[in-house]
């Protein structure tokens, strides 16, 4: 189970890192980059918390950063009427921040 959850959010910093990746190589978009591996990292931090043994500060750094990512994905998501890729983002993000608050 630690190993599951361990994964769950380091897939997720690299999914998030590599999106806002993405989005700098294919827009130019410095706060798609930022912000992706800012978010990216943060989860990858979580990670690491985890499988080190301190679980309830990875879990809350992962409930906190899913949280914020997913509000304002979610809000970008909604001004936009588009699902991708702002509303999926906000939904990979709030079903992380469900499976930390889960395994917490």
């Amino acid at each position: 189970p630690l190993q599951r959850k361990m994964s769950f959010n380091l897939a997720t910093g690299v999914l998030v890192a590599v999106g806002g990746c993405m989005g700098y190589a294919k827009k130019q978009s410095v706060p798609s980059l930022v912000a992706g591996l800012l978010f990216g990292g943060l989860y990858i931090y979580s990670s690491h918390l985890v499988r080190n043994g301190d679980a309830a500060t990875g879990h809350n750094v992962a409930m906190l950063t899913s949280a914020v990512l997913a509000g304002v994905m979610g809000t970008r998501a909604a001004r936009s009427g588009k699902l991708m890729p702002a509303g999926g983002v906000a939904i990979l993000a709030a079903a992380t921040g469900v499976a930390n608050y889960l395994a917490h």
